[in-house]
Order: C-alpha cells, then sequence, then structure tokens
C-alpha cells in the first residue's frame, strides 16, 4: 500500500450526485436515497490541508460540476495555486476539444522524485467530470483552473471491476487476503480521497464510508496526508468488502448493471437502495464451493483491467461528439437612429439567410417603426426597443430577449456574412469566455463574412463580472470589448482557426513511435531524411517494415537514442505512449507527440 503522500492524486469528493448509474461505480451512485454536498466549511479544509501535497489535486463526484456551490469552489481554488495553471489553449476555438485537453495535460505532464519514489504525474488541480451540461456552463471557468482533466462522455466502452463483494464470501483466507489486500492495483493507482466526513487513504475507502454511515476518515488537518500503511488502522476494515483487488472480471460501466455479493444485495436492501428496485440494474453473483463465480453470473463481462478502464486516452470523448460546440448563431445590431436603420436594411436582410436568428435593437423611436414595419412578421428577425439612450442599453435590451446559450455577431451596416457561416462556426467549440474581434484583414471573409465587429457569449465572466447596470454606462463597442482580459480577445483570423496539432522541425533527427493508421497518414509531411528510426508497442510488428524502416521494440528505441533527437509520437495512445517512454528513461524534452485523431 501507499502513503497518500506518494500516490499521484489526491481527491477531495465533493458530492455523489451524477447524471450516470455506471456499472460497478466506485462512488456507488444510485445506491443513495440522497446524494450529498459537501459544505464550504469542509471543503475549505480540504483545500487547505493539502498544501505541500506534490500531486494532482482533483475535484470529483459523481457528477462534481453538479454541487450548486461549484463555481465558488473553484474559484477558491483559483486562490490557491499550489501550483500554476499552464497556458490555457482551449481559449480559442478547436475542432478536436480533446486533442487541446490532451496537448496540455502532456505538457503538464512531469516526474517528481519525492522521497526517492518515482511518479509520473501532473501537479496542480485536476477535475473528473462526466460532461454535465454544467460543465458546457462552466467552461470558461474550468479552462482557466484546471492543468487536468479526466472527462469521459460515456459513449465507449468503460471496463469496472465489481467492488461490492467480500473477500470472506470468495473464501480467501487470511495469509492470502493480506498479501492481495496490500497490493491492491486501485489503491495503488488512484488516489487517497477527502468526504465530507473526513479523510480516507483510498477512495473506495471513503466511499464505502458514505454508503454504509460509517464512524467516517482522519480529521481534515494539514498533512493528514503524510501517514503511512502502518497508521491506516481501522480504515483497512474497509478493504473486508471490497473486491476490486481480487481478479474477477470487469463489465461496460455504460450497462448501468452492478455486480453484487448476496451480502451486499441484502445490505442494500435495507438500505432502501434506489437501484436495487429498479429491474435489470444489479446482478447478484452466484458464487462456487471454491470461491470461483458461476458462469450463470458472468453474462455480458469483460476481461480484466487494471488502472486503464477505458480502451485508449482519447476514447473518453468520441469523435464526432459536438455536445460542446454551439448550438446556435444570432447576429445583432445596435441601431441608433432612423438613418442608421435605413442603411443597415439590407444588412440585416442578407445577414438573415446565414446565421439562426437576428436581433435589431435601438433606443430610437423612428429607426424602432421602421424596422418593426420591415420586419414584423418575421420568424427570423426580431426588433426590440431600449428605453434608455445608451449604446449599452440597447445591447443589454438585446440579450435581456434573446436565447442566452446562443453565441452573438455583433454586425453593422457594412456586414456581408457568409453564406453558412453559422454552420461553419459550428464545427467549433467556442470558449464562451472569449471574444472575437474582426479587424481590417478580413481573414474569415469566406467562412464567416466581412465586417464583422465581434463574436461573443453572453455567458462570459467579463459579462458577469460587469453587470448589467455597468454595460448600459457603455457608449460605445470598444468599451464592450475592454471588459475583456487581454488574453481572451481574439481576432477573427486565420491563426486562432488554425488547429496546431503537430510542428515537424526541419534539420531534427526522429524515430517515429508508432506504425499504425496516424503514422500513416503523418508520414509523407516528413522529409526522408529525418526519420531514423520506427518503433512501436505491438510486439507482432517488431521487425517487420514501415516505409522501408524496420520496425522496433521500445527498449530497442531506447538503446538507439543516441541516433537522433527527438521521438515523434505518432498515435493515438500519445498519453500512454509518453508515460512509458519516460518510464523507460527518456528525457522529457526530447518526446512530440502529433495529438491527431484518425
Amino acid at each position: 500500500m501507499k502513503s497518500p503522500q506518494d500516490m499521484r492524486i489526491i481527491q477531495i469528493d465533493i458530492t455523489n450526485a451524477c447524471i450516470h448509474k455506471c456499472s460497478n461505480c466506485t462512488r456507488f451512485c444510485g445506491h443513495h436515497k440522497k446524494p450529498f454536498f459537501m459544505d464550504w466549511e469542509t471543503f475549505e479544509k480540504a483545500v487547505n490541508s493539502l498544501k505541500g501535497y506534490q500531486g494532482t489535486i482533483g475535484i470529483m463526484g459523481g457528477e462534481p460540476t453538479l454541487h450548486p456551490e461549484f463555481e465558488r469552489f473553484v474559484r477558491y481554488i483559483k486562490q490557491h495555486p499550489y501550483f500554476p495553471k499552464g497556458e490555457n489553449l482551449l481559449v480559442s476555438p478547436t475542432k478536436e476539444f480533446m486533442n487541446v485537453l490532451g496537448r496540455m495535460e502532456q505538457r503538464d505532464t512531469r516526474i517528481s522524485y519525492e522521497r526517492g519514489i518515482k511518479k509520473t504525474l501532473v501537479y496542480g488541480w485536476g477535475l473528473w467530470s462526466a460532461l454535465s451540461n454544467k460543465y458546457k456552463e462552466h467552461y470558461e471557468l474550468i479552462q482557466d483552473t484546471f492543468n487536468m482533466q479526466a472527462v469521459n462522455d460515456h459513449r465507449n466502452t468503460m471496463y469496472h471491476s465489481p467492488i461490492m463483494l467480500t473477500r470472506r464470501e470468495m473464501g480467501i483466507p487470511d495469509e492470502e487476503w493480506h498479501h492481495i489486500r496490500d497490493n491492491c492495483w486501485a489503491q495503488d493507482t488512484w488516489s487517497a480521497t477527502i468526504t465530507p466526513k473526513g479523510a480516507f487513504f483510498c477512495e473506495i475507502a471513503g466511499a464505502l464510508d458514505m454508503l454504509f454511515g460509517g464512524p467516517g476518515g482522519w480529521p481534515i488537518e494539514p498533512g493528514w496526508w503524510k501517514r503511512t500503511p502502518d497508521e491506516f488502522g481501522d480504515q483497512l476494515k474497509w478493504c473486508e468488502i471490497c473486491g476490486i483487488a481480487i481478479n474477477t472480471f470487469t463489465r461496460d460501466a455504460n450497462d448501468e448493471t452492478d455486480d453484487m455479493s448476496p451480502w451486499y444485495y441484502e445490505k442494500l436492501k435495507e438500505l432502501d437502495s434506489p437501484k436495487i428496485k429498479r429491474e435489470g440494474m444489479v446482478n447478484v453473483l452466484k458464487i462456487n464451493e471454491d470461491g470461483t463465480i458461476n458462469e450463470e453470473s458472468r453474462k455480458d463481462v469483460k476481461e480484466i483491467r487494471h488502472s486503464l478502464y477505458y480502451d485508449s486516452w482519447f476514447s473518453r470523448f468520441s469523435k464526432g461528439n459536438n455536445w460542446l460546440n454551439p448550438i446556435g448563431f444570432a447576429g445583432i445590431f445596435v441601431i441608433r437612429n432612423a438613418q442608421e436603420a435605413r442603411k443597415s436594411l439590407e444588412a440585416v436582410s442578407r445577414s438573415a439567410d446565414c446565421v439562426d436568428h437576428i436581433m435589431v435593437g435601438t433606443d430610437d423611436q423612428e429607426a424602432y417603426e421602421i424596422m418593426s414595419e420591415i420586419y414584423k412578421e418575421s420568424e427570423t428577425v426580431k426588433v426590440v426597443q431600449s428605453e434608455k439612450n445608451t449604446w449599452g442599453s440597447i445591447l443589454n435590451k438585446i440579450l435581456s430577449n434573446s436565447n442566452s446559450e446562443y453565441f452573438f455577431l455583433l454586425l453593422n451596416s457594412e456586414t456581408k456574412l457568409q453564406a453558412g457561416c453559422s454552420d461553419f462556426l459550428k464545427q467549433y467549440v467556442l470558449n464562451p469566455g472569449s471574444i472575437l474581434v474582426g479587424d481590417e484583414r478580413n481573414e474569415m471573409g469566406k467562412e464567416i463574412g466581412e465586417n464583422i465587429d465581434f463574436i461573443f457569449s453572453p455567458l462570459a465572466y467579463a459579462l458577469k463580472k460587469a453587470g448589467y447596470p455597468q454595460i448600459t454606462l457603455m457608449e460605445n463597442k470598444e468599451d464592450f470589448i475592454g471588459l475583456w482580459e487581454e488574453n481572451k480577445i481574439l481576432p477573427i483570423s486565420r491563426e486562432t482557426f488554425m488547429e496546431n496539432k503537430y510542428r515537424i522541425e526541419p534539420n531534427v533527427k526522429y524515430a517515429l513511435y508508432g506504425a499504425g493508421a496516424t503514422a500513416n497518414y503523418l508520414y509523407d509531411q516528413f522529409e526522408e531524411q529525418n526519420i531514423i528510426c520506427v518503433a512501436d508497442s505491438d510486439c507482432n510488428k517488431w521487425g517487420t517494415e514501415f516505409h522501408g524502416h524496420r520496425i522496433m521494440s521500445p527498449d530497442e528505441l531506447f538503446q538507439k537514442r543516441g541516433d537522433f533527437d527527438k521521438v515523434f509520437i505518432a498515435s493515438n495512445f500519445f498519453f500512454e505512449i509518453k508515460t512509458k517512454l519516460l518510464k523507460i528513461g527518456f528525457e522529457e524534452q526530447t518526446i512530440v507527440s502529433t495529438l491527431v485523431v484518425i
């Protein structure tokens, strides 16, 4: 077993409320009659107690973004950056959310040798999220804060081992059990945790304590995480009723079926578990006299997995998943007088076919009458009038009468939107905290249009911080743009929309790691002389050829490291491969990656 200080991650479990009821969930979601939500005082103590810990401090659930005080919690940890947040690449638009997320995680991955123990980790704050609508609502804050995100859209197979299984029902004697328990792969690989009831050496122990109304954990105080295994004491009793260390099988989490022993079934019935009552959500295991699980109980199960509960890093967010993309775009016109209204009629008319909706706002009565008369029957153009005569008051009136989930394009009489510009923009995940500002270059004229003032979301923190009163006082668009932090003001340009997936440097000698579809796709991007050798993790490929290069093993690649400058990972499994290369001795600065999904 490990002391929490030697673990890569310590979690703060802020809730067990969740949008899913995964098979064999480590938090037993679906079995609680009422979910918990950690109170502010406990969260504050939890954060403060972890000062000095070298690793990732995770915010977890359930689904943590469901906590009603999630924003307050995250703003508090931003004030306690035990490790600074790296550059936020997700301020820019992206078609490949996971690629960029992975690039940031890869950049912030380090090797620690604290206390003489080598561990590969990401320093700083981490978020474990099943991607609820609340994640989308807090997108800007999340990207501003977390160095690591274990996001999961639950669209692919996840391999979850049965937890609700006791070693005594399996007939495991003490001597054998103590060896299994003390070498538990989950405690070795995963996390210690803090729950509303205290601190625990193991996240599953903390969840069991919550489920069964246990005595609670250690006091949440500075340095609690320095306890060593000989100090775990009574907390080890939870291991007696945890089956994750026993080699049984796994089940796809998306089945939402819990595998459990007869003892667990009876205990959960006593607790009046909601999931027990639902047909088809429980598989009561039949255990043979020799301690094996009867084959009848193993229907639809999968092979045992340790640590890696998904097929690849990228499978946690399915390619083609557009859930984070904008649902719509509205063009808006701020008009101050009748002359401007007449001048804008053509722009309003032609823009209406290019976006999902048009909002026209004015503080002038004659301008309002002109626009209202023309568009009174329109389903796509809406006209509103502000009672106050400032530029900002008109904008406020428009925003208060619009769908806040839309992104808005501020347009003018010279604007010429490109047909299909809304469809073009919907291909991208846009950070609602960024504002995209037009400039004289009009580089995106063919894709979006010309003479666009700016594109923004009403959910931007810059607007929430300013509030309607301050916006009302603004006299022009320059005042409005000034609300944003400099790094979140981006030009509507090729550079902003360019996916910088990889960079192949001239005059650098590369070892290409990967001999599959991604490597084949990228091979022509290299000059022939740049590739010195090729390696792959698949032993079946060793000794065969890839574009004339003999494919070697990772160990042979390490032996030949003097022949090349950098290892270029050409695989979707970049994070797993990088971790492997670091473990066998490669220096981090010599490892680069494609981060391309094929």
